[in-house]
């Protein structure tokens, strides 16, 4: 009784919410579904249409490509502020196509923006790559648990072979979770849920080096010991490296809404942050 009664009263604040910023942003019924539903069964709003799509620009001969694989949950999509138009080449693959990448990226969940166009710039100006390749998994609001099963994870694996397939490789997959693994109301182990992920993919043949974010804070406190946690499963041997610490961000000019998701700043620092971890991990090389 006591649960349906809060849900309803979140409800009621959420559709408040909606009224107020209904003239800038899309009604909220993204958030509305995720009150009604157990966590076990959130829906995934993936960004699937590729009306407006651009076949992605080609490669040349003598060009370099990175081709990099991304999961997690919200801030590993297309939760983030404002809208990105990379200038380089940069490519989100989707479902055996490549495109040009724009916001929101295709095969993430959410309808806003990402981080990953501003990296492939980042790493296409600073002379990595000549085009940088994204396919994109991850959906909102889900434990490293939730990650390692059901039709998250069938949709990442099967991405990520798919994204292999065609390229002949991926060089790594980048990976953001862990601010629900904070959430009290998620009741969860962080490690045996992350060991859980790596085992599986690992069985899986899903063998690309990991870069494992840092991330805890979703507009409440930083938690220590979950980004302890997390930078205890860090092992080159295992292929496991340590992508950006994203609580360092915590900063209200680089986030939005509710102090969870990243501002257009915000994600640009995310971004250059990714550059940061990807040389750090040995990936990058003029």
């Amino acid at each position: 009784m006591l649960d349906a009664i809060v849900r309803t009263v979140l409800l009621a604040l959420v559709f408040l919410f909606g009224t107020y910023v209904g003239s800038e942003k899309p009604y909220p019924y993204e958030i509305i579904a995720r009150l009604w539903q157990p966590s076990s069964s959130l829906t995934v709003y993936r960004f699937t249409d590729i009306e407006d799509r651009v076949a992605a620009r080609e490669l040349a001969a003598d060009g370099r490509r990175l081709v990099f694989m991304t999961y997690g949950q919200s801030n590993s999509t297309n939760y983030g502020g404002g809208t990105y138009e990379p200038t380089g080449n940069v490519v989100n693959f989707y479902e055996g196509a490549s495109y040009q990448y724009a916001d929101p990226a295709l095969g993430g969940d959410g309808r806003e923006a990402s981080v990953w166009g501003r990296l492939g710039d980042n790493l296409i100006e600073a002379g990595y790559a000549d085009q940088v390749v994204f396919a994109l998994a991850g959906a909102g609001g889900r434990t490293a648990g939730q990650l390692a099963t059901g039709e998250e994870y069938d949709y990442f694996a099967q991405s990520y072979k798919a994204l292999e397939a065609t390229y002949g490789t991926v060089d790594a997959i980048l990976f953001h979770q862990g601010e629900n693994n904070h959430r009290a109301y998620s009741g969860a182990d962080y490690t045996p849920q992350m060991a859980s992920l790596i085992e599986r993919m690992r069985r899986d043949g899903i063998d690309a080096d990991f870069y494992l974010s840092r991330a805890s804070f979703c507009g409440e406190t930083i938690d220590v010991e979950l980004l302890r946690k997390q930078e205890a499963f860090v092992s080159a041997q295992e292929g496991i490296y340590a992508g950006p610490n994203t609580d360092l961000l915590f900063d209200r000019k680089y986030r939005q809404d509710f102090q969870c998701h990243f501002s257009g700043e915000g994600l640009a620092e995310k971004a250059r942050m990714w550059v940061e971890a990807l040389l750090a991990g040995g990936k990058l090389t003029n």
